[in-house]
């Protein structure tokens, strides 16, 4: 019985001898357990909060990218709008002021030398006669038709108004209701063409009677093909020459 004793005793002593103080001392030294196990808790979702604070950034920069091309995008479709409005406008702006205010129009021959000249080209006020009726000595600019029957434009002057009685003799003398024209555009003489209007000559209502300031023109009321022209006919006053640059002027 003491020999089991004895071995039983060197047993457990012998297993008490090999045991591994390591574990206890491990168990026994939770701070540096915890600590080792924070560092690497730690290290983890550093990467992560890295990759993604990476990852939000591109989110952040695309959409920066993205807001930015559809403001461009906004822009270019705000100045396509705002130069068509601006287009649409000048149409606008531009039909109401040739329809109603003013156009332009090319002398196309001599007949008005040298008060106007041939290829000068003049502003003419289509205003001023929805307000007043042509007076005597204005210029104006009016369609007619050619022997071809095409509607042409060209400038003359008014010397007869509705209901005047105007005569151009054999001489080229003019007068109106019996007195002799005499003007400071008109010494009262004018070349007189046979065969064409016959005079006296008493002007029609609403029409107006007109003498090219060069005695050989072709485009006025002497010739029967023209005669007195309506108002309806009258484009407008011309008011001065604006081409060429040189010969800018007011027209009287």
């Amino acid at each position: 019985m003491d020999q089991k004793n004895q071995k039983s005793q060197e047993k457990n002593l012998s297993e008490l001898m090999e045991f591994d103080f390591d574990d206890i001392l491990m168990d026994d030294l939770p701070g540096e357990s915890g600590q080792a196990s924070q560092r690497g808790s730690e290290n983890r979702p550093r990467d992560t909060q890295s990759a993604e604070a990476a990852g939000s950034q591109k989110t952040q920069q695309a959409e920066k990218e993205k807001k930015l091309r559809r403001k461009r995008g906004l822009k270019v479709t705000f100045d396509i709008a705002t130069w068509v409005k601006d287009l649409v406008l000048a149409g606008i702006v531009l039909w109401v002021l040739l329809t109603f205010v003013a156009t332009s129009i090319q002398m196309p021959d001599s007949s008005m030398s040298s008060t106007v000249a041939a290829g000068e080209h003049f502003v003419v006020s289509k205003l001023v006669y929805r307000f007043k009726d042509p007076d005597r000595g204005d210029v104006v600019a009016f369609e007619y038709e050619n022997s071809n029957g095409h509607t042409m434009e060209t400038i003359s002057r008014v010397v007869g108004l509705p209901g005047d009685r105007v005569v151009i003799d054999e001489q080229g003398t003019i007068t109106i209701n019996g007195q002799k024209l005499s003007t400071s555009y008109s010494d009262g003489t004018t070349t007189y063409v046979p065969g064409q209007t016959v005079f006296p000559y008493t002007v029609p209502e609403d029409c107006y009677f007109v003498l090219d300031d060069n005695p050989a023109g072709t485009t006025d009321s002497r010739f029967a093909s023209i005669g007195a022209i309506s108002k309806s006919d009258i484009i407008g006053s011309v008011i001065f020459c604006y081409w060429p640059s040189s010969s800018w002027r007011p027209v009287g």
